[in-house]
């Protein structure tokens, strides 16, 4: 049975989504992303000290989108592209989530946790800056599908979709974006998204 460590309202939720997509039976041990990842016995699991990690029999395996990329294939998701060139692509959209929107949305999200007196206004303008050009490219790439590959939602979805997702809790205005607005609003409305989304909120 695969065992994900990391609380749900953190990058754990993107392999939480991953899970519930699966339907399969799993164990969630909730470790927090500041004592609890940094533990002796966690940072056996993951030395980066950071969650999530997952420990599925012998394997051992931290970064949130390798995860999913392992849990979809191992275990026969349809959400796996079938043909090689869709599934370049979903990786092209896993890889490019990581390097154009992880990073300024992280930097939001860290933010927001901070005291108000600690939080550093130059930083979230810069974060909030960084988004729009990305947006614009997603918004461009769903001008005319429904999904990222076409009319199916796969793997490239759920993980752009997952990054993505806290834009919603965050106040940001995707209106300027209405394809991604619209597109990611049914992505977390799948029941698997919707069950992720609720052990997040149980979390905060």
């Amino acid at each position: 049975m695969p065992t994900l460590y990391g609380v749900a309202n953190s990058r754990a939720f993107r392999c939480l989504w991953m899970l519930e997509e699966l339907g399969r039976e799993y164990q969630h041990v909730p470790t927090d992303f500041y004592a609890g990842s940094k533990e002796p016995a966690y940072l056996k699991l993951n030395p980066n000290g950071r969650v999530p990690c997952l420990v599925d029999g012998e394997l051992v395996l931290f970064e949130s989108l390798a995860i999913n990329l392992y849990l979809a294939r191992v275990y026969g998701s349809p959400l796996w592209p079938g043909a090689l060139p869709d599934e370049a692509k979903m990786l092209q959209w896993t890889l490019w989530a990581t390097n154009e929107l992880d990073g300024p949305l992280s930097e939001m999200g860290r933010q927001g946790r901070l005291p108000e007196a600690q939080r550093d206004a130059a930083k979230l303008d810069a974060a909030k800056a960084a988004l729009p050009a990305p947006l614009r490219v997603l918004d461009a790439q769903l001008a005319d599908a429904e999904h990222l590959l076409g009319a199916e939602f796969t793997l490239a979805d759920l993980n752009v979709g997952a990054v993505l997702a806290g834009v919603l809790s965050r106040s940001y205005d995707l209106r300027p974006y209405p394809h991604v607005n619209a597109w990611l609003r049914r992505c977390i409305q799948r029941p698997a998204a919707g069950r992720a989304v609720a052990l997040a909120m149980a979390s905060r």
